[in-house]
């Protein structure tokens, strides 16, 4: 049984600020459908778990000491990772026919799906949703460390 007196402070610390991090995204997604009317759907948690267990990772995870070479090979691992990602994610993509230029959707999106910033090229087509964006970052940072 889960007994909270058997947690160390750092433990402690960890497990509030994620519940912090996830009742406020909650409670933004809340305050968004009352607003605007909508009705909240399964989708609507998708950021919310990216985001926490993203922002937990960041936070409680630290960078071992290293070479230089070292890092210099993680990193560059962690940039193809994060542009196999980008890709297999439809953020990144090879562009073409209608052309759109830049644009940033910022209605009929709930939080973590917007402000949206979308580019479509001749060459290159960019799909930048907030949640994905920083999760995908999120995930070549820990393949870097």
């Amino acid at each position: 049984m889960f007994e909270p007196e058997s947690l160390e402070a750092d433990d402690r610390r960890a497990l509030v600020y994620t519940a912090a991090v996830a009742n406020t995204f909650l409670l933004v997604l809340l305050v968004y459908a009352l607003v605007t009317d909508r009705r909240p759907t399964a989708y609507w948690a998708f950021p919310v778990v990216w985001v926490t267990v993203g922002a937990w990772a960041l936070l409680w995870t630290s960078r071992p000491p290293a070479a230089t070479r070292t890092r210099l090979l993680a990193g560059t691992l962690a940039g193809a990772y994060l542009l196999v990602l980008a890709v297999a994610g439809g953020v990144v993509g090879p562009g073409g026919p209608p052309t759109t230029g830049l644009s940033v959707e910022l209605t009929q999106l709930p939080p973590g799906w917007g402000p949206t910033l979308l580019y479509g090229g001749e060459t290159v087509r960019v799909a930048l949703v907030p949640f994905t964006t920083f999760g995908y970052a999120v995930l070549s940072y820990l393949v870097y460390l």
